[in-house]
């Protein structure tokens, strides 16, 4: 018997999947389908890249600005492992080490590194990935509407990503900021340094 609302057939979701915001919602109600369709996306996109005219670092720039940057609303609304992202990711890096002529044997910790003198102007897709999480996370945490906020929703999937854990840790170091305060250089007095 088909449902019918104003002379329109209300087809079921195993018949016709529903997108909402971007995330698709099928009759197995698993994302195992979604992670593969985003690991086909960036095979075609790296594809795209490839082939543009712009060569070397224009190309890493494509990725970092482009390519990343449309991957994450994905990578956000679904609960996607760690590990899958590590996957995505080493696609990117090997792409990267290509176009920069980089030997395959450098360091992708080299490559993303924040805290070394030479640093390359890429950010990982898995500390990227990392960021999205956690930004869910302390939105819903902090949302007025007292349902959304009592939910109890977790964002995290698999064993290596630990959002509420890394959150916490993030506040804790705040809170050691500001505890300590700005420290002086040398024989600087009081408040000579302004807090950035």
């Amino acid at each position: 018997m088909d449902i019918k609302v104003d002379g329109h057939i209300i087809k079921s979701i195993s018949e016709m999947p529903i997108t909402h915001l971007g995330k698709k919602y099928t009759s197995k109600l698993n994302e195992k389908e979604q992670t593969e369709c985003i690991k086909q996306q960036l095979k075609k996109d790296l594809r795209k890249v490839n082939r543009c005219q712009p060569t070397g670092r224009f190309r890493c720039w494509m990725v970092q600005n482009m390519v990343i940057r449309r991957m994450m609303w994905p990578l956000s609304i679904y609960n996607i492992a760690m590990t899958k992202v590590e996957v995505l990711q080493q696609q990117i890096t090997a792409s990267l080490k290509r176009w920069l002529k980089i030997p395959k044997s450098f360091s992708k910790n080299c490559m993303y590194s924040k805290s070394t003198k030479l640093r390359l102007p890429y950010s990982s897709l898995e500390e990227e990935f990392r960021v999205a999480k956690a930004r869910n996370l302390v939105t819903l945490e902090n949302s007025r509407d007292s349902c959304i906020k009592n939910a109890g929703i977790t964002i995290d999937r698999g064993i290596r990503l630990n959002t509420p854990a890394e959150i916490k840790e993030a506040k804790e170091r705040l809170q050691m900021q500001v505890i300590t305060g700005i420290p002086n250089k040398g024989k600087e007095g009081i408040g000579f340094r302004k807090r950035k």
